[in-house]
């Protein structure tokens, strides 16, 4: 997905989302096409599952690190892009351990796009606590397990960020 498509599919509703500074971002390695994103959609303060795309920092991590915060899971762990624009999860309790989240951000935004969507049609289904409460149908856990392996493949591997997503909402299957 490209800035302007997410930047148009995530506001539609009226939600927010954090654009980074130029000067922040070309003082990074990041791709071109990466800054860009960033600099002209952003991404969401907040997002399912228990996202926050706020500013942060890796200092913990020391100098060396070339990669770029761009947020947290619920966990308090960072997500970062790396000098090729792959997102990353870091393990905060073992630095060294990652995650593959997305292959790009664009893969970010359309798996971001693609959970809002999934928790949109459970709440409209089940009412307002249905998410929340682990009762997500099958047939919607699939179609999004579906949509992360067609935007991402990579995301969708084992040991992923989104494969373990997928993998608590077939655990939770009511």
């Amino acid at each position: 997905m490209d800035a302007d498509s997410f930047k148009a599919a995530w506001t539609r509703s009226g939600d927010q989302l954090y654009t980074h500074p130029r000067d922040a971002l070309s003082a990074s390695a990041l791709p071109d096409e990466v800054k860009n994103f960033l600099h002209v959609a952003g991404l969401p303060d907040e997002a399912a599952p228990f996202l926050s795309f706020k500013p942060l920092t890796l200092e913990w991590l020391g100098n060396a690190d070339r990669r770029y915060p761009i947020g947290s899971d619920g966990s308090g762990n960072p997500i970062v892009i790396d000098e090729q624009g792959v997102v990353w999860l870091i393990d905060h309790e073992a630095p060294t351990r990652t995650s593959l989240v997305n292959s790009t951000v664009g893969t970010l935004a359309d798996c971001l796009i693609a959970y809002r969507g999934l928790v949109t049609e459970v709440i409209s289904i089940g009412g307002d606590d249905a998410f929340l409460d682990g009762r997500v149908p099958k047939h919607l856990t699939e179609r999004f397990a579906a949509s992360v392996c067609a935007s991402d493949p990579a995301a969708a591997q084992p040991g992923t960020f989104w494969a373990g997503e997928v993998s608590r909402l077939f655990a939770e299957l009511p």
